[in-house]
């Protein structure tokens, strides 16, 4: 027989303790030569389709490594990407 819980919760409480755990931290690569989708295509002076273009082959060869992090924005903190050449 299933026991009766002591204090009633809503389902989604779980769910704003953790996303207020979370807010805030920022997880940012560590070392150099890091960059967003955006800042690759400027250096390579290409629109940014053609430059997630190159960077969907580049990882596909394993010619680039991936960083998935975060940034901190006004309101909360987005998920960001970043990019570089393999060693």
């Amino acid at each position: 027989m299933p026991r009766a819980r002591s204090k009633p919760t809503a389902p989604d409480d779980w769910a704003h303790e953790l996303q207020s755990l979370l807010i805030g931290k920022e997880v940012k690569p560590s070392g150099e030569g890091w960059l967003t989708s955006i800042e690759f295509a400027e250096k390579i002076k290409k629109n940014r389709g053609n430059g997630l273009k190159i960077l969907r082959q580049g990882l596909k060869t394993g010619l680039l490594e991936r960083f998935i992090g975060s940034q901190k924005g006004a309101t909360r903190t987005y998920p960001k990407v970043w990019y570089r050449p393999k060693k």
